[in-house]
This record gives structure tokens, sequence and C-alpha cells, in this order.
């Protein structure tokens, strides 16, 4: 998964990238990111995820009053996935 962001003015766009570089199809994709409140959300894929294919997904996320003023914000998400019940 690759996850980049774009800020415009207190919002930030994440858009993610998530690539099936496995064997088998996946067909439960789920994405948390608890630092934008996103927790276990499905992302929905259509006759699943074929190996070696890509879907992008985007999320906002609205900057708190103590986080612009502090101007930093840092967001970081270890990759966690589960492999395919053959």
């Amino acid at each position: 998964m690759v996850k980049t962001a774009t800020l415009s003015g207190a919002e930030i766009t994440y858009t993610f990238t998530i690539t099936n570089t496995g064997s088998a199809v996946l067909n439960n994709i789920t994405l948390s990111d608890p630092k934008i409140g996103i927790s276990n959300k499905s992302i929905p894929v259509t006759g699943g995820l074929a190996p070696g294919a890509s879907i992008t997904h985007t999320e906002t996320y609205t900057l708190k009053a103590d986080e612009k003023e502090s101007a930093s914000f840092s967001n970081t998400q270890p990759l966690k996935q589960k492999r395919p019940v053959a």
C-alpha cells in the first residue's frame, strides 16, 4: 500500500493505493488509520482484487485547531495484511 497526502487549507486528502502482491484474489479489504479516525473500514472491490491489480481509495481529514497551530502533523501507519483462506 502506498499512502500519499495533499494539503489544502485545513484539509488533508489521503490517497491510498492498494496493490495485491499475492497470488490469490482478495475479496475483503479493510483499511485502518487511527490518526484520521478510520477503523476497519471496508473497501469495496467488485469482483475481487486480482493478483497484480491495484485500487485507490481516498479519505479526507480536517486538521484540528491545535494541529494547525503547531504547524506540524505526522501520520504514519504500518501496513497489516491477512492472507486469504484457500
